[in-house]
């Protein structure tokens, strides 16, 4: 058994128990509400973590994307979150073509990329991020914190 299939096994063991015990009922989905208040789970209970899974996609002349690699391995280490950090380096521009690779650095969390703008040009270029400074090669770390945080 994998670590996502113990995790999956034990909330569902813990919402049934919590359900008998009258705790967890069911409550409409709404905006700004955790799943944990949503479930009627405690706040004293412990959560239970699955690994991240951070891509950062690059090409080798990128100058920013070491600068991203050390971005994230901060907040995640800032952050306590347990994540597995993977490098894809991009050659082609057909594999830039089936990864929709948007620039490098790319930044996918759990598979999504947070700053995805559908607008820009797939290819072997440089990306920019729009962020308080204003334009950089790179996400502010107060960025990457927020979709780490917003994915986990």
């Amino acid at each position: 058994m994998n670590v996502d299939m113990v995790s999956h096994i034990l909330i569902r063991v813990n919402m049934l128990f919590l359900t008998l015990r009258g705790v967890a009922r069911a409550k409409p989905v709404t905006e700004g509400v955790t799943r944990r208040q949503r479930w009627g789970i405690p706040p004293h209970l412990p959560r239970l973590h699955r690994a991240m899974d951070i891509e950062i996609l690059y090409f080798d002349d990128c100058p920013n994307w070491r600068l991203t690699e050390a971005l994230v391995d901060r907040v995640v280490n800032d952050a306590g979150v347990t994540a597995a950090i993977r490098h894809t380096l991009v050659e082609t521009e057909e594999e830039a073509q089936r990864l929709s690779f948007r620039g490098s650095p790319t930044v996918l969390i759990n598979g999504v990329d947070p700053w995805a703008n559908p607008d820009a040009p797939v290819g072997l270029s440089c990306r920019i991020y729009l962020t308080d400074s204003g334009v950089a090669g790179a996400p502010s770390e107060a960025q990457m914190a927020k979709a780490i945080a917003d994915s986990g």
